[in-house]
């Protein structure tokens, strides 16, 4: 899937997780989050306690990213090339994982995410704008997770 901003369907964000639903065959729950991940073509790297143990640095940015996980279980990555990665904390119980994955694969399809740095919130972005972006990405993720249930009008189907 192309993000762009003539792909824009509105400001509910659980629109976005129906129409990739719709494209990957989806009609009902559940939804495996693999299947999602391979049509926004995006990495999933899982993060274990001692991958965190083996890359203690001085580098600000790894302790940066590791504190990241520690506390929220997944990151969306974007890399110069216009690829994107999503990271999540391996050790994390299914439910939340799967959440957290679907999170970050909603800030990868919502057109006004594009290009926002969410590893530093309060230095990059206001901390009311970063609020809201980050409940769009989880409005959008539960709808992944449950379709229809999220307050979307639009049929799954």
């Amino acid at each position: 899937m192309t993000v762009a901003w003539e792909n824009c369907l509105g400001s509910n964000p659980a629109l976005y997780a129906r129409k990739v639903l719709r494209e990957c065959g989806f009609t009902a729950p559940p939804i495996c989050e693999r299947v999602v991940i391979d049509y926004l073509d995006l990495e999933l790297k899982e993060v274990t306690k001692e991958h965190l143990r083996a890359y203690r640095s001085r580098d600000s940015q790894i302790q940066e990213v590791q504190k990241f996980l520690r506390a929220k279980g997944s990151w969306l990555q974007r890399w110069p090339d216009g690829t994107s990665c999503i990271w999540v904390y391996a050790d994390l119980r299914r439910e939340p994982k799967r959440l957290g994955i679907f999170h970050e694969c909603s800030h990868a399809i919502i057109p006004w995410h594009e290009g926002v740095s969410h590893l530093r919130p309060g230095r990059d972005l206001d901390p009311a704008v970063h609020r809201r972006i980050e409940q769009q990405a989880y409005r959008c993720g539960s709808e992944f997770l449950f379709p229809g249930r999220c307050s979307c009008r639009t049929p799954l189907a």
